[in-house]
């Protein structure tokens, strides 16, 4: 009985294996004949209507912002013959959404390459934008007067790079990097991600910059916040000439390193680590509470590292 058994689940095993094969087989085939999968047309849309509202969301692109040539909207990106689109433009709302059908067979539902798909708007244009991609990266740069910013994906980076926005950014993605440098944001700039690093440079916002993953590190330079709030779990954190009123840093196997502009005794100050020393101005202190009773907070704490604390003036 447990040989007939044994026998079973290799055949089992077996007929899966090869019907993987096939399946992954089909799919380059039908990358390399252009069907299947594999994109089947390239479609351009142009506005000249007011937009203050435009919502872009495809499954398998990469999505990137540009500079219109004109004051109109433009958008071009890939149709595949698998999945459903819906386009509409009224109310001054501007929505482009793809829908992915799976059909196994055809090997619709694998997707082998990755296109990229352009959003171009008016320069100086003062709207409320979302940028989605299930796979995909996404990347905007040089844009002024955004109302606010939202870009999320699943699988695949996040670059944004010298923007000034009105009011908020929102950044989120589950597989990739989020990239933040030369932004200015009224409100603020959140950024959160689980497998990915994230990387902040010269950037200012008003009310807070929060940046959280769980596999990776996270590198600040050149901040400017009312609240700054840094939380990983497998990385380091390494914050660099931030200004701030209140700062917390939390990681768990990785080590904290902070240098900010400020007087030490204008702030409370905890230090806080399992496995590893404290060091303040290059010093190794005890760890826990150091002063209290200040105007500004720092609170850095990891498990499993040391954490370190300079202040220029």
């Amino acid at each position: 009985m447990k040989k007939f058994e044994s026998i079973f689940t290799f055949v089992v095993s077996l007929i899966a294996f090869i019907a993987i094969i096939v399946i992954i087989f089909i799919g380059i085939k039908n990358k390399e004949e252009g069907s299947g999968s594999t994109v089947q047309e390239e479609v351009t849309k142009i506005e000249t209507g007011a937009f203050n509202k435009v919502h872009i969301s495809l499954e398998n692109s990469n999505i990137q912002v540009l500079d219109s040539v004109d004051d109109t909207i433009k958008i071009v990106y890939f149709e595949r013959e698998a999945n459903t689109y819906t386009y509409s433009a009224e109310d001054g709302f501007l929505q482009l959404t793809e829908h992915a059908r799976f059909s196994l067979f055809s090997c619709q539902g694998f997707n082998f390459r990755t296109e990229t798909a352009k959003l171009y708007l008016p320069i100086g244009w003062e709207g409320i934008l979302k940028v989605e991609a299930t796979n995909g990266s996404l990347k905007l740069e040089n844009r002024t007067g955004l109302k606010r910013l939202a870009m999320y994906s699943t699988n695949g980076t996040i670059v944004l790079t010298n923007a000034d926005i009105l009011e908020y950014a929102d950044l989120d993605t589950t597989n990739g990097s989020i990239e933040v440098h030369m932004v200015k944001a009224s409100r603020y700039i959140k950024m959160e991600t689980t497998n990915g690093s994230i990387e902040i440079d010269d950037v200012e916002t008003a009310e807070y910059i929060s940046a959280e993953t769980t596999n990776g590190k996270i590198d600040c330079t050149k901040v400017v916040s009312e609240e700054l709030e840094f939380d990983t779990t497998n990385g380091d954190i390494d914050v660099n000439n931030a200004t701030f009123k209140n700062l917390k840093a939390d990681t768990t196997n990785s080590g904290i390193h902070v240098i900010i502009r400020g007087i030490q005794d204008d702030f409370n100050i905890e230090m806080n680590t399992v496995n590893g020393s404290v060091y303040l101005n290059g010093e190794k202190v005890s760890k826990g509470t150091l002063s209290t009773g200040k105007e500004k907070d720092i609170t850095l704490i990891t498990t499993n590292g040391s954490v370190k604390l300079n202040f220029i003036e």
